[in-house]
């Protein structure tokens, strides 16, 4: 039927084109050649035009002049799309009626999550109330742990089961493993709720199932035990990691930075060398460059120009010397791993070998770090904006709080320094008394 229309039209367009050309020759006014379709001739230069009242009102769009920018044929075609936007939305717009025709043909989450994804790249979506801050993270979670179980679930038939699913099947992947993927589960349910959240404004589905679970409903508990390092601990392990650093002198490095700098683990692991450079701003002109570590923070996005004080300047070029030239600060140490950097478990299963006493995991390194900065007496925002830690809805350039974030750091390095001190005199004793007890022992043998 469609095809009847149109070609039907193209005649008509052809043959009143003719008549008018016959009629008024190189120049005509605005004549109507078919339904919905005129044109006007101006020194030889057919321009076609459409027009068409709706709602009282009529609606004109240049098409273009005949056989130089778009043939009678195309023009036919485009004047009967232009009817149909009229008459099924009320108004004619390409990008709207495109991203239309494009929503309608999201069938599944996969469809559903490449649309957010690709929006996401192309501009900042204003329309989200809470926009989600680094979405090539989310966008990796979502491949990794979310993609495999409900990808190619359809929307229409969404429920909740499926959430149910997806999250047992994250948390079971912590078998065998020292982390239980809670957090990872409740982050999956979070994504699944803006997905489908997304369906609704689109109008693809009706309810956000997602949106009925609590993050306890997916197997998360804030960790009530989550603290910094207690006193007689910090040096326990500092004792700990002294005993080991001419045997493991770069998982040694990994714990000391990580407390001088109060970083996440997971930035300092996929750190670039190129991501370490000196700096001169905010510095008068007869001070020497500081070298600092242009930090982008993984998990919030919030960037930072990290002053690194001689201490973990020497720790970091221990690092280097053994890095064979990679472009990772801690480059993959076997040859045959999928990714190009450490694990991110090396640290934790480091720690736990050589501190058996010691229950926590490295995150306590990163609150260990904001104590000791208050025991500094740091102030709360100089010391937030130290480990990148996001109190606020607004961003800082790279150098906020610079001057005080750099006096907080050496005299964070300098309590570092004097505990390792305090470690391998503890150390030296203990061995003193160990040598001892072992001549003893020998003697009344």
């Amino acid at each position: 039927m469609i095809e009847e229309i149109y070609t039907e039209r193209l005649l008509d367009a052809e043959t009143r084109l003719k008549t008018l050309t016959a009629n008024f020759g190189e120049a005509f006014p605005t004549k109507k050649i078919a339904n919905r379709l005129y044109a006007s001739a101006k020194q030889g230069n057919k321009t076609l035009i459409f027009r068409m009242q709706k709602h009282g009102k009529y609606h004109y769009q240049t098409l273009g002049i005949l056989d130089k920018q778009i043939s009678l044929e195309e023009a036919v075609e485009q004047s009967f799309v232009y009817e149909k936007q009229l008459n099924t939305n009320g108004y004619i717009d390409d990008y709207t009626y495109q991203l239309q025709e494009h929503r309608r043909n999201i069938k599944t989450i996969d469809d559903l999550a490449y649309d957010w994804f690709i929006a996401s790249e192309a501009e900042f979506d204003i329309t989200e109330p809470e926009p989600l801050k680094d979405m090539a993270r989310i966008q990796g979670l979502y491949h990794k742990h979310m993609q495999p179980y409900i990808g190619n679930a359809s929307i229409s038939h969404f429920d909740g089961c499926l959430i149910e699913v997806m999250v047992k099947k994250i948390r079971a992947k912590a078998a065998g493993t020292p982390f239980s993927y809670k957090a990872t589960a409740k982050m999956a349910r979070e994504i699944a709720e803006k997905l489908l959240k997304r369906g609704i404004r689109y109008r693809l589905i009706d309810i956000n199932v997602a949106s009925y679970f609590t993050a306890r409903e997916t197997g998360y508990v804030d960790d009530s035990d989550r603290t910094a390092l207690a006193p007689e601990e910090l040096l326990y392990l500092i004792q700990c990691l002294e005993k080991v650093r001419n045997t493991a002198p770069i998982n040694v490095n990994i714990v000391y930075i990580l407390l001088v700098l109060g970083t996440r683990k997971g930035d300092l692991i996929k750190a670039h060398n190129k991501d370490f450079g000196h700096t001169t701003k905010h510095l008068s002109d007869d001070e020497e460059a500081d070298l600092v570590w242009n930090l982008t923070a993984e998990k919030n996005g919030i960037q930072r120009a990290v002053y690194l004080t001689q201490f973990v300047q020497s720790l970091l070029l221990e690092i280097v010397e053994v890095q064979n030239g990679s472009n990772y600060l801690f480059p993959a140490r076997k040859s045959n791993s999928d990714s190009p950097f450490i694990s991110s478990s090396t640290p934790n299963k480091f720690i736990r070998k050589i501190a058996p006493k010691l229950t926590k995991v490295p995150h306590e390194l990163r609150h260990t770090c904001r104590t000791l900065l208050s025991e500094l007496e740091v102030s709360d925002h100089v010391a937030d904006s130290y480990i990148l830690h996001s109190t606020r809805r607004y961003r800082h350039d790279d150098y906020h709080l610079y001057p005080a974030r750099k006096r907080a750091s050496i005299e964070l390095s300098d309590t570092i320094e004097n505990l390792i001190e305090e470690a391998r005199l503890l150390n030296l004793i203990e061995e003193v008394m160990q040598e001892n007890k072992n001549a003893k022992s020998i003697s009344e043998s």
